[in-house]
């Protein structure tokens, strides 16, 4: 259990968010994400780390413009990179689907196949059905358990 002292060290959600400017909720996802240190105590309440909210609201703070301008085209240049690399991966995919679907059709195939036989096996049932109750009915001694 944790002391008074310990608790007052963290903070809830609610205040995390006034502190980062955002909503109590993104602040729970974060927590959930594990991307913020913190815990629920007995009651269910979160009890967070300040630092560990500090450290997050500086890393997801809004990037100057000139370093989104740098950023984006650093990613153009990845993009660009990843590209050939992103098409032979997209080959293999189709590929392995075209696999996969002429398994799916052998399979289907199979399952009709055995879906034809079953109904060939009901017809032949049916018929042997109808022939022993035209016997049952045509039997002129009826058979008693009491001989008397």
């Amino acid at each position: 259990m944790h002391s008074v002292c310990t608790m007052s060290l963290h903070i809830s959600p609610a205040q995390a968010g006034r502190r980062t400017n955002v909503s109590r909720w993104t602040i729970i996802r974060a927590l959930k994400a594990g991307l913020i240190e913190g815990f629920r105590d007995n009651s269910g309440h979160w009890k967070i780390n300040p630092a560990s909210v500090d450290k997050w609201a500086f890393a997801h703070r809004a990037q100057p413009e000139h370093n989104i301008a740098e950023h984006t085209s650093a990613q153009s240049l990845d993009s660009s990179a990843n590209i050939e690399s992103l098409r032979t991966e997209v080959r293999l995919l189709r590929e392995q689907m075209d696999k996969d679907l002429e398994v799916a059709k052998r399979q289907l195939d199979d399952m009709r196949d055995r879906a034809m036989k079953a109904e060939a096996r009901d017809e032949e049932n049916r018929e042997s059905l109808k022939l022993l109750i035209e016997q049952l009915a045509s039997a002129k001694t009826r058979r008693r358990w009491w001989p008397f």
